[in-house]
Parts: C-alpha cells; sequence; structure tokens
C-alpha cells in the first residue's frame, strides 16, 4: 500500500480492504504495460453484480495514476447498466435474448 496515491476514491472504502484479486490484478497490470508497444488488445470484465469489477477497476487505476507513467495514462468512465446492456445487445443480439440481427 505505500506509495500509491488514490486519486480515484475508491467505493470499497478503506483501500486496505481490498484483498484478493492478485491474479487479476496482476494480468492487468501486465496488460497495461503491453499497452506501451501496442501488444494489448481491449479488454471487458463481465460478471455479475457484487463480485468486484468496480473494486478492482479502481484499484488498477490508482496503481497506473502512481506508478506516473507517461506512456500509460489511466482514465475511467462509468456506464449505467441499461445503457452497457443495450449496446452489448446491438452487437451480440442472440445471447442477450433479442431476435434482432446485425448485417
Amino acid at each position: 500500500m505505500s506509495g500509491l496515491t488514490i486519486a480515484l476514491a475508491e467505493e470499497i472504502g478503506n483501500p486496505n480492504l481490498f484483498i484478493g484479486r492478485k491474479q487479476e490484478l496482476q494480468f492487468y497490470l501486465c496488460w497495461a504495460e503491453g499497452t506501451k508497444n501496442l501488444l494489448s488488445r481491449s479488454q471487458a470484465i463481465l460478471s455479475r453484480r457484487k463480485k468486484g469489477k468496480t473494486a478492482l477497476v479502481q484499484r488498477l487505476f490508482n496503481i497506473l495514476y502512481s506508478k506516473n507513467d507517461p506512456c500509460v495514462i489511466p482514465f475511467s468512465r462509468r456506464c449505467s447498466a441499461s445503457v452497457t446492456a443495450s449496446r452489448l445487445r446491438e452487437y451480440h443480439p442472440t445471447r442477450l435474448g433479442t431476435n434482432s440481427s446485425r448485417n
């Protein structure tokens, strides 16, 4: 925890409460390093509610911000669940229970 700047408030509350997720966090830290050489592709974190997605993204943001690396600039954007679901239906209509299709 030492040297970590909390630039984006973590909804989990006390940053010391962030536990586990070491494997996932390490994956995304390596992914962020790969973006410098255009080796990483876009990622989506999908899971049911209350599984720690937001906490993971907020912690990743704060770690990357604390590194102060000019090649990796973290940013965060929050979308409502209804907007996200409707956008996903546009690209994966059969998986999300709609009969429309894209050509």
